[in-house]
């Protein structure tokens, strides 16, 4: 699509799915039959699906965020003007309010029907339409005004037009005006419509079913279908280390929504990759770090993970480090036993605070459910540093610090077992308070706790203060970069985000909600 001619007829077409998102232009807007899933052929690895004249609740959220954020309270006039400009100079006597409002539907898809490994290819637009008849006109006002040759085709009984040169095709198949990237994408779009399609399928049926009410845009992913496509492009090694944690990709898929709020941007990912997971209880884990921390986030039940690592390895070794069969019998000679290790490791959690290179510290924090194997492994690891003779060492009461301005910045890392816990901090204030959890807390501010409410009934395993990251950023120089100058009023307008995770039966589930501050 890089030449003039192409891109008037994509302009023509593709544009007015993707350049009026936000128009929201009121009036009855869907033909109520089917889905743009309809057309998109069934083993198709990737479709995304969205409202292109949203209505009601949503367009009101939609307006909503785009007032606060970008200052425009009617983004989708400002879009069609943009869209009508944009047609104006591509050299075609064509416009929204007249060709394009009249036949446009609520919702639009792109599905992606191949994948190579590293190009997508049998991509094709489908939008819904009102009136098929008038959208009908409008392809063929792109055809008499196109200002390059354009070609009439038909192909069991649907007629479309194919722009000479690189194939794009466009015509209306039944409720929907069809762009494809060629004719025979374009073909399929059609065979499809009469036969089973991706809105047939049964993974993507299940997939669609965890989509959130609400739903701006759903991203759909065949993962299994993906690899498969992508052979041998795809690292086998990589397949086998997330198979030994269990996670089988061979037919799992995801999904993604977008769901706008009138002061947040929601979005919902479920897989049935590796199964659900259980985060009851990790919000009162992360509630305990500091209160000024401005990232924090937990991770559950992380020693069954490392448990299918470190078998992993030991069945099949490091190449050019460790054989197979030997990972766990090199650590044994130094009286570490891993698997005593892993079975002991509950939670892991991490926090960050200070918003100045100086003042920055945090900590890796460890709740066991065998205090006695982690202060026994914190205490083996002490004596082999202090064996090294590494630089700056210390032993203090649970572990050890080390002190290396040059390599480690002004603060010292400490690795420390107390009770149930072991933490890896830099900064011995860090590393104190995420021993003790006690002293000013972040469940004691406001922020969290509206985290904690945006969520809903989803765990919170996350939180970002994005405000003091920005104070961060600026202190090491960011106000001096242009890139930054540019988007710092955007990034001025948001106050968190929240991190969640959760399980719905074989369905691993995760949201995030950033909060715009209005």
């Amino acid at each position: 699509m890089t030449t003039r001619t192409r891109a008037s007829l994509v302009l023509s077409s593709a544009a007015v799915a993707a350049a009026i998102t936000f128009a929201g232009c009121g009036g009855s807007s869907s033909s109520g039959s089917e889905d743009p899933a309809s057309l998109a052929p069934a083993d198709s690895p990737l479709f995304v699906e969205a409202s292109v004249r949203p209505e009601g609740e949503l367009k009101a959220n939609i307006e909503s965020l785009s007032k606060t954020l970008t200052g425009i309270s009617d983004p989708g006039s400002l879009l069609v003007e943009q869209l009508d400009s944009s047609i104006a100079q591509s050299g075609q006597n064509i416009s929204y309010e007249t060709d394009i409002q009249p036949w446009l539907g609520e919702k639009a898809g792109i599905f992606f029907e191949r994948y190579d490994g590293q190009n997508f290819s049998g991509v094709g637009f489908v939008v819904e339409t009102t009136n098929s008849s008038e959208a009908s006109d409008f392809v063929d006002k792109i055809a008499q005004t196109s200002s390059s040759p354009v070609t009439q085709n038909s192909y069991n009984g649907v007629d479309y037009i194919t722009q000479s040169g690189d194939g794009t095709s466009v015509g209306v198949v039944g409720d929907f005006l069809v762009l494809a990237e060629d004719q025979k994408t374009f073909e399929a779009a059609v065979d499809t419509s009469e036969g089973d399609s991706l809105a047939d399928d049964g993974k993507y049926k299940d997939a669609l079913s965890a989509a959130p009410a609400g739903s701006f845009a759903d991203i759909y992913v065949n993962i299994g279908d993906l690899i498969n496509s992508a052979g041998a492009q795809v690292d086998q090694q990589v397949l086998d280390f997330y198979n030994s944690l269990g996670v089988d990709f061979s037919n799992s898929t995801a999904l993604a929504s977008i769901v706008p709020g009138s002061d947040q941007i929601e979005i919902d990912v479920s897989t049935n990759a590796g199964g659900g997971v259980d985060s009851a209880g990790l919000t009162d884990f992360v509630g305990s770090f500091p209160a000024d921390s401005w990232v924090a986030l937990a991770s559950p039940d992380v020693g069954e993970q490392v448990k299918k690592v470190i078998d992993g390895f030991d069945e099949n070794g490091i190449p050019g480090s460790v054989p197979p069969g030997k990972f766990k019998s090199t650590f044994s000679k130094q009286g570490i036993d891993l698997d005593k290790i892993a079975e002991s490791i509950g939670d892991i959690g991490l926090f960050v605070e200070g918003t100045t290179k100086s003042s920055l510290a945090g900590a890796l924090v460890i709740q066991t459910t065998d205090s006695q194997a982690a202060s026994e492994a914190v205490s083996k690891l002490t004596d082999l540093v202090k064996q090294s003779s590494t630089a700056g060492f210390k032993q203090i009461p649970g572990g050890f610090s080390m002190s290396n301005p040059q390599q480690l910045g002004s603060q010292p890392v400490e690795i420390v077992a107390k009770g149930d816990r072991v933490v890896v901090g830099y900064g011995d204030a860090a590393t104190q308070q995420a021993l003790s959890g006690s002293g000013a807390t972040l469940d004691g501010t406001s922020a969290f706790d509206a985290a904690t409410k945006a969520l809903g009934d989803t765990p919170l395993t996350g939180f970002l203060d994005i405000q003091s990251v920005l104070k961060l950023l600026e202190s090491m120089g960011a106000s001096s970069d242009s890139n930054y100058q540019q988007i710092r009023p955007f990034l001025g307008k948001l106050d968190f985000a929240a991190v969640g995770s959760g399980s719905s039966g074989d369905l691993s589930t995760s949201k995030i909600v950033v909060k715009v501050a209005k």
